[in-house]
Order: C-alpha cells, then sequence, then structure tokens
C-alpha cells in the first residue's frame, strides 16, 4: 500500500510541518509526537516529546543534526510495555532502519506507535553543530537548500555522505519529503494502514504526479551508491590486515562510547563490560614477561572485533559510532565496511524489510557452503 500527495505551504517548510502536527494533535489523531526541536536557548536540536499542541514552536522536522539514533529512545519507551497513548515519531532513515532491526529484535513494540520517516540530506556531527549561532543558521540553510540534488551539504559526517537510503520506504507508515518537490511543497506519502489513517486526517492534501519524486529519488541512490563504493574501496585498504587494523584503533581509549550509542548494542549485560577482563597484577606481569612490555588496556582490538562479530548483520550505518568516539576515530566506517560484506553474504539488509529474518537468527542449509558440509 503506497499512497502519494502534496502538502503546499506558504509558511515555510519546518512552519508547514508544524501545523500538520499541531493539527493532528487537536484533533486527537495523535496523543502525542516526538519530533526535533531546539533548546531554549537556540543552541542545539533535541527530539522532544510533545502533548501539548501549542509547544511545537521551534521544532525542526528536517534537522541536520542527530545527538543519537532515535530509536533507542523508542526501545527504552516500548521494551517492556507498549505506549498507552497514540504517540508520532519523526525518524531519519536510518533511524527508521534501526527500528525495523529492533522489532525484530524483540526491543521496540509498535503497538500505538506512528511513524514518520523523512528526506534526509545528511547530519553533521554535534560539535560541527556546537558553533556560534550565524554558522548554525548557515548550516540549516544548507540543509535545506541541498534537497534538489543532496550533493551540496559538504560538512555532513561521513556516513551520511555515502549513505544511499537516504529517504522513506515501505517500512514506515508516513513518508515526508522534499526530494523532487517544488518550492513549498511537501510530498506526503503513506505506506501502511496506519499511515492512510494518518493522512486522512492531514488538512490541505492534493495530488501530485509521482514521475518528479521518483527521478529524484533514483538519481540520489545511484550518486550515494557510486559514492559509498569508492570510499569502501579506499577504506578497505587502511585496515585490512591486523597491522593495519591495530593502528586504525591506536587511538582507541577503552571508553564504549561506541557500544553505548549504537542502537543495535543490546545486551543488558555486556560480555565486555563484565569480571572477564578485570585481571589480577599477577596475570598482567606474567603476559609482561613473555616479550617485555604489555600495552595497557588490554583487549582493545578484541572489544571491536567482538562486536562487529556480534551485530553486523544488523548494522544500519547510522555513523553514531564514529560520532561518539571521543577520539575521531572512524568506527562507522569499518562497521559499514563489514556490515556491509557480512550482509550481502545472506542476501540481508538491515532495516530492509519487517518480514526479512535475521541471520543469527535463521538456518539454511544452502548458506555458507563454500566453508564446508
Amino acid at each position: 500500500m503506497t499512497g502519494l500527495k502534496i502538502l503546499k505551504t506558504e509558511k515555510g517548510i519546518n512552519p508547514g510541518l508544524e501545523e500538520m502536527f499541531r493539527d493532528l494533535l487537536k484533533d486527537k489523531i495523535l496523543d502525542g509526537i516526538i519530533i526535533p526541536k531546539s533548546t531554549p536557548d537556540n543552541k542545539f536540536i533535541y527530539q522532544v516529546l510533545h502533548k501539548d499542541p501549542e509547544k511545537l514552536s521551534g521544532t525542526f522536522t528536517f534537522s541536520p543534526v542527530m545527538p543519537s539514533n532515535s530509536a533507542t529512545l523508542l526501545k527504552n519507551m516500548t521494551k517492556f510495555t507498549p505506549s498507552e497513548e497514540k504517540i508520532g515519531v519523526v525518524l531519519k532513515p536510518c533511524e527508521m532502519r534501526a527500528v525495523v532491526e529492533l522489532v525484530k529484535l524483540k526491543q521496540i513494540n509498535l503497538d500505538n506507535l506512528y511513524l514518520f520517516t523523512v528526506d534526509c540530506t545528511g547530519t553533521v556531527d554535534i560539535d560541527v553543530y556546537s558553533k556560534p549561532e550565524t554558522e548554525r543558521e548557515t548550516l540549516n540553510k544548507k540543509a535545506f537548500e541541498s534537497f534538489p540534488d543532496a550533493s551540496t551539504f559538504t560538512e555532513i559526517r561521513t556516513a551520511c555522505s555515502i549513505c544511499d537510503n537516504c529517504f522513506p520506504t515501505d517500512t514506515t507508515d508516513i513518508g515526508i519529503g522534499l526530494y523532487g518537490a517544488d518550492q513549498n511543497e511537501i510530498f506526503i506519502s503513506f505506506h501502511t494502514e496506519k499511515g492512510k489513517e494518518i493522512a486522512d486526517n492531514i488538512k490541505n492534501l492534493s495530488d501530485k504526479d509521482k514521475a518528479g519524486r521518483e527521478k529524484a529519488l533514483h538519481e540520489i541512490k545511484e550518486e550515494k551508491h557510486k559514492k559509498k563504493e569508492a570510499h569502501l574501496n579506499k577504506f578497505i585498504s587502511e585496515v585490512s590486515g591486523i597491522e593495519n587494523l591495530s593502528a586504525f584503533f591506536s587511538k582507541c581509549i577503552n571508553c564504549h562510547n561506541c557500544k553505548s550509542q549504537c542502537p543495535i548494542c543490546i545486551c543488558r549485560e555486556c560480555f565486555f563490560e563484565s569480571g572477564t577482563f578485570d585481571y589480577e597484577s599477577e596475570q598482567l606481569l606474567s603476559w609482561a614477561d613473555r616479550s617485555g612490555m604489555l600495552k595497557m588496556p588490554t583487549d582493545l582490538l578484541l572489544f571491536h572485533i567482538g562486536r562487529m562479530n556480534h551485530m553486523v548483520s544488523s548494522c544500519v550505518s547510522c555513523g553514531i559510532c564514529s560520532q561518539a568516539c571521543p577520539v575521531g576515530i572512524d568506527v562507522g566506517s569499518l562497521f559499514l565496511l563489514t556490515g556491509w560484506n557480512a550482509q550481502a553474504l545472506f542476501n540481508y539488509e538491515a532495516g530492509r524489510s519487517f518480514e526479512e529474518e535475521l541471520p543469527i537468527s535463521t538456518f539454511r542449509e544452502d548458506e555458507l557452503t563454500e566453508l564446508g558440509e
């Protein structure tokens, strides 16, 4: 089920969408909406749960910064009990992909959640957005101006610059798009029964020919895919082999920020934060005796390899791990590389479909036959 409409607004894109969400709250179609919003001092943007329609002023549907993957917020909200009220959630495409994976991992309950996924030209690092107000306004403006071809927003994070799934797909309830739209127009698409319920209650929607939208999405996906292949082909030479991999992680301070911010790392008790790696001094001294020295802390590389092995088949390439790294290691590119290869091996794409079974929980007799019978 897919339908495409157009919402015309003379107030501007964000104000026009504010009005749309305000009407949905006033008319009790939704009881609440989670949407990016500027802080009171206008210095940053966070996801905010709104219940009062009059509090929606200052929301930023197409936010150019992503402090965390919002799928983590939904996991925390609904893992144990579903929402008792009808809550809309504005998500970027990578966040929507993470929602799909977490639903399959039984970490998110979609009852009473209404998922809105937006077109995305990319986001900038937190430290880049935390600059003087004039520079933030420039970034906000660039985010909008880059929608025609997604190529002019050069400050975006590496993960965003090579993301070839930067628009809503059929996994979402409602899509909100600007790619291929004329000035002061917003594409509104619905993909599920929930989405149609919402679309039927959005005021002032009109029909629009799909050709321009489809052409724009095809061209963007093709261009971004080429960039991804070029980036990974270059990157693989930098991390191949134990020596290169060790050098890549040489600045790692063992903070585990990449793990704590990853939406797919869901273990309540992490092996790498257990007592397994609490060594007595006698053990450390013994290891040091073997070669005359011992790099400390130990097991840095084991942590990263273990984490990749654990969740690489569900990596959605959001790049939050790189943003969370305090010493600037591009962890996200490594996970993108390993995830792309691992998922291709199982003909699987993280976040593509609610129906596709997780490779880690599925056994097929005809898989991995090259490793032996």
